[in-house]
């Protein structure tokens, strides 16, 4: 069994992710961020290629450089943000019974929902032409 001590390996590694995770509530391992990242990168290369967009998208980011990488991938195919609201990444449940430490949980930090603009994402008409 060669392959025995890379598999103990691996799985040592991954537990021990696994217990900071569990043990320091602050600390944030975010493993979907990728594939966040993958899937909203596809979806902007199908609605170019497919010149059909969405007229409004919302959505969530967990961290700032989701929310500047999906921005300006989607402003460079005429989005604008139309409403955006920033929050503390962890919060406080309500239904908490003071006993100790108060849990806390980890949010997304931008709620934004994007507008798409026929002109580009120009409010000012900047790129219109004029006779």
């Amino acid at each position: 069994m060669s392959g025995s001590p890379q598999v103990v390996t691996i799985l040592v590694v991954v537990f021990a992710l696994i217990a900071v995770m569990f043990l320091t509530r602050e600390a944030s391992i975010d493993f979907a961020s990728p594939l966040r990242n993958w899937l909203w990168a596809r979806d902007a290369r199908r609605y170019a290629a497919h010149s059909e967009y969405p007229a409004t998208l919302r959505r969530a980011y967990w961290h700032e450089r989701e929310y500047q990488s999906d921005r300006h991938r989607l402003e460079a195919l005429g989005y604008v943000i139309f409403s955006e609201e920033i929050n503390d990444p962890y919060v406080t449940p309500v239904s908490w019974v003071p006993r100790g430490q108060p849990p806390r949980r980890r949010v997304p930090v931008y709620f934004v929902i994007y507008e798409h603009r026929a002109d580009g994402g120009r409010r000012d008409g900047a790129g219109s032409t004029g006779s």
